[in-house]
């Protein structure tokens, strides 16, 4: 029902391009031009709030942020730039806070997508899992343990898989 109510957000959005699940909305853009970048975000950003408040909707704030894609080698140079060139992105006149990485649907995103920050959040919460498993070897039967491995273990490795497993 919220997708319904929700469809027609992108219309109001004129320089950037959007992706939405459920109550989730994401903006991107590439541009060459980093001062113009921010601009036409910012612009977006600005009908993403005016849809919002006419909507009767809210935006959380305190889950909202930015995140810059660059290659490693330039990354540096980027965020110097938007530092010194005092750039930032606002929603209701309050600043969103620029990131490193970010969990969009589950996924740990950086800025270089080179995913290792994913991975090693997976790792952790499968080691623990592994550990539990490993307790109840002797206690529960193999149909149960596979059940356990299957909700537990296995359904980390699975989610979104194409998406960073190439990094494997």
């Amino acid at each position: 029902m919220f997708n319904i109510y929700t469809n027609d957000l992108p219309t109001v959005i004129k320089n950037s391009n959007t992706g939405m699940y459920a109550d989730d909305v994401v903006v991107f853009l590439k541009h060459k031009n980093i001062n113009k970048l921010f601009e036409l975000i910012n612009l977006d950003l600005k009908n993403i709030a005016s849809w919002y408040g006419s909507n009767q909707l809210a935006i959380n704030i305190k889950k909202s942020n930015y995140i810059i894609f660059t290659k490693k080698i330039t990354h540096g140079k980027i965020m110097e730039k938007i530092n010194d060139s005092q750039l930032f992105l606002t929603i209701n006149n309050v600043k969103l806070e620029i990131v490193e990485e970010t969990k969009y649907l589950g996924l740990l995103i950086d800025s270089n997508l080179s995913w290792d920050s994913h991975i090693q959040s997976i790792n952790t919460k499968i080691n623990k899992q592994i550990g539990i498993l490993y307790r109840i070897k002797n206690i529960l039967p193999k149909r149960v343990r596979l059940t356990y491995y299957y909700a537990n273990i296995n359904s980390h490795f699975i989610y979104a898989l194409p998406i960073w497993g190439t990094k494997l």
